[in-house]
């Protein structure tokens, strides 16, 4: 879609009527849909390397969401440029996870973050490189604290 600059308040404002019209108050509540339910035991770089045959990833072929249940942050969320919040969580403290989620700061207003905390999160795992290691790292929607 194209639209000069001037006239996005005007499709936005028409764009909103509409939906108020059409949508139903069902329909405007956020889904989340995952794809599975993974435990950290299972969750490593050999499954990256698996999910990478179903590449490439885009519009008709999403990332896969998964679920982990039962984390604990091992410690207080680290905020990143003001905005994101990078967490470490593990389960049992057995297995950690560098985790961060993209507008965590936002987005966590009235969660309960805080050291021992247990939380779900959702997630699409990736690789991340720093300084010739590969780690895994997970890309939250977020995690829902219990």
């Amino acid at each position: 879609m194209t639209i000069v600059s001037e006239k996005i308040e005007d499709a936005r404002a028409s764009l909103n009527k509409y939906a108020a019209e059409k949508l139903s108050d069902d329909e405007l509540v956020p889904r989340l849909y995952i794809d599975a339910l993974v435990t950290p035991e299972t969750l490593d770089l050999k499954l990256l390397e698996q999910l990478a045959m179903f590449e490439p990833f885009g519009q008709g072929n999403p990332k896969p969401v998964f679920l982990t249940r039962d984390m604990i942050l091992s410690d207080e969320p680290y905020v990143m440029k003001d905005k994101h919040l990078k967490m470490r969580p593990s389960r049992r403290l057995v297995k950690q996870f560098e985790a961060v989620w993209w507008d965590g700061v936002e987005r966590s207003k009235g969660q309960t973050l805080k050291p021992n905390s247990r939380i779900e999160l959702a997630y699409i795992p990736e690789a991340n490189s720093w300084q010739g290691a590969t780690r895994l790292a997970t890309c939250g929607r977020g995690p829902q604290s219990r």
